[in-house]
This record gives C-alpha cells, structure tokens and sequence, in this order.
C-alpha cells in the first residue's frame, strides 16, 4: 500500500514539474515582425520590451504605438517617465 502511495507521489511531482518548467514556453513568440495598425508595448520589465517596440516604430512597422505601465514599488521612474526619454 505505502508503494502504490511512493508512486502516485512522484508521478504528480514529475506532472508538476514539467508543467512548471515549461508554464511559459506558449507565450514565446518567435517570427518575424509584419506591419501593423499599432505597436502594443507592455510594461513590467523596465525597458526591453519598450527599446523593441520604439525600434519596430523606428523601422516602419507601425505608425502607431500604444504604451502600458506605471510606477512598480521601489522604482524611482515611471514606464511612462522612461517611454518619454525615448
């Protein structure tokens, strides 16, 4: 009985940690740009996302960009404070 219990143990701890190794692997996109109405820009990491957005802007893939984001706990700028630099 405690085997069959081992068991179904490991099997859920190997289910939970494939699915949290591999959680966000569908949010990857890779392909190449295409032209679009508007440039979405999501804030959360500080500049990244921001720098490939303003130079998908840069390169004509959109005449537009839309912007997200605030000021995060124990940063001292907001996105929009960093989008305006740019």
């Amino acid at each position: 009985m405690e085997y069959r219990y081992l068991i179904r143990i490991v099997v859920v701890l190997v289910i939970t940690i494939t699915i949290y190794l591999r959680a966000g692997n569908f949010l990857i996109v890779d392909e190449t740009p295409k032209k679009s109405d508007v440039i979405v820009v999501l804030a959360g990491d500080y500049g990244n996302r921001l720098k490939f957005g303003v130079n998908l802007f840069k390169e004509g893939y959109s005449d537009h960009l839309l912007f997200s984001g605030g000021r995060s706990a124990g940063n001292t700028i907001s996105e929009a404070e960093l989008q305006n630099s740019l």
